[in-house]
């Protein structure tokens, strides 16, 4: 009989582990996604009729660590890991430009990341 018992104990606990295990997995599988999403999909922190513009100013030698965290503290981006990841995952990976930007809380951080890289805003507009 103790045998028993002690067998339905292990199985129980094999089994709480499994299921801790697939709540586990979902919760990182969702937050994945999440964040996966947000990348590609950020919206501007603001729209065109409650924008500011503010200006920044790149320095040579900035991380782009450094440069995010300066987007987040002028309102530019709503998170400094998130802009910092968008940053990475684009062509100017560490080939943001130093200077004095003029940017909007209007802009998505896609535009803002082409702006820092040096590509002209008004490119695509004139190629169409």
């Amino acid at each position: 009989m103790n045998k028993v018992v002690l067998q339905l104990v292990r199985i129980c606990a094999r089994m709480l582990v499994l299921v801790i295990l697939f709540a586990l997995a979902v919760m990182v599988g969702k937050s994945s996604y999440q964040l996966g999403y947000r990348i590609y999909t950020e919206p501007a922190m603001s729209d065109s009729k409650s924008a500011r513009v503010v200006s920044v100013q790149i320095t040579e030698g900035m991380s782009d660590r450094e440069i995010a965290r300066l987007m987040e503290e002028n309102g530019l981006c709503e998170s400094e890991n998130l802009f910092f990841i968008q940053l990475q995952l684009s062509e100017y990976r560490n080939h943001v430009k130093p200077g004095l930007y003029t940017l909007s809380t209007d802009m998505r951080a896609e535009t803002i990341i082409e702006i820092l890289g040096g590509k002209n805003p008004d490119e695509e507009k004139e190629e169409s």
